[in-house]
């Protein structure tokens, strides 16, 4: 095989490093792949939430607005 591939190529540059072994099945970690998936997704989550409850700005009662503005609340609408 390293005959037949030099022949081919004019630079001798190809060298067998270690044969082939029948019966060595490389396969992915189907256990470590989906762990280090469900921890990545969980990182990605919790820096979205972050980051969206650093940037709400959301006035949701009446202190919001004085922390706002200046101007004083003259009623609110009660909450059922």
């Amino acid at each position: 095989m390293q005959q037949e591939v030099g022949n081919l190529i004019e630079d001798n540059t190809i060298v067998i490093l270690s044969k082939a072994v029948e019966g060595t099945i490389v396969s992915p970690n189907k256990k470590m792949s989906l762990a280090m998936g469900a921890f990545i997704g969980l990182m990605i989550g919790a820096v979205i939430m972050f980051i969206h409850g650093f940037t709400n700005v959301t006035i949701r009662e009446d202190t919001d607005i004085q922390e706002v503005t200046v101007i004083p609340v003259l009623g609110e609408i009660e909450k059922w």
